[in-house]
């Protein structure tokens, strides 16, 4: 199963529930389909709003945790634009991923009153709860969401990918299409997606290998 989860938290609210579900997380899925600390991926000249939302990109899954005081300090940069948390809400929002509410230390939702309107729409996102009194058990109950939800992400992105295919049949497109739903080598694929120079596909190919050898390439000629 593939997918990529992000965490989204406020430093000084209940980090020891983000650590704790960042440990559990990892175990599950493996730290190299989490994201946390983002700044760690921000170099010296980058401009961080577009890390950000690069980030967000390869993301399938956005969990935003949300403690007893992230409403009184979301309020405390009200006027800031740069706020990372607001940035990465809307941009997983604006990309239409999955966005789950995490409530912990007995925090309620905030109301579309008190969200910039860049964020209303996590207020109607359903949440779940994750309570320390019952922390391993909720923390199961998520974990079996994110399966079947990453599962289902999968299986719809195998779909688009044959139903390209199936629109070159006995091409080298199609079969380097093909190739990528089977998850086959990067290095062939790239090959046959290159020549024929078609952004669908390339854009395709970037989404099953965001990180791969020949990203920069793909992500260069879909611009030109």
């Amino acid at each position: 199963m593939a997918g990529k989860i992000f965490l989204n938290y406020r430093r000084g609210d209940e980090a020891g529930f983000t650590q704790a579900l960042y440990q559990r997380l990892e175990y599950e899925f493996t730290s190299a389909n989490l994201f946390m600390d983002v700044e760690g991926y921000i170099r010296p000249g980058d401009d961080f709003v577009e890390v950000l939302r690069s980030q967000i990109e390869k993301c399938d899954v956005l969990l935003v945790l949300i403690g007893p005081r992230w409403a009184e300090l979301l309020a405390t940069r009200a006027s800031d634009s740069n706020d990372f948390v607001v940035i990465e809400i809307s941009a997983a929002l604006d990309g239409r991923k999955r966005v789950i509410p995490v409530l912990v230390g007995g925090a309620r939702m905030p109301s579309t009153g008190c969200l910039p309107k860049s964020i209303e729409a996590l207020s109607r996102r359903n949440a779940v709860e994750l309570r320390p009194e019952r922390f391993k058990v909720d923390c199961e109950s998520l974990i079996a969401s994110l399966k079947v939800q990453l599962t289902t992400i999968e299986r719809e992105h195998n779909s688009q990918l044959e139903k390209l295919a199936g629109a070159h049949p006995r091409s080298r497109l199609g079969r380097a299409l093909a190739a990528m739903v089977k998850g086959d080598e990067e290095v062939s694929a790239w090959a046959d997606i290159a020549a024929s120079r078609d952004v669908t596909a390339i854009e395709a190919f970037l989404s099953v290998w965001p990180d791969g050898k020949y990203a920069a390439t793909a992500k260069g000629v879909s611009q030109n």
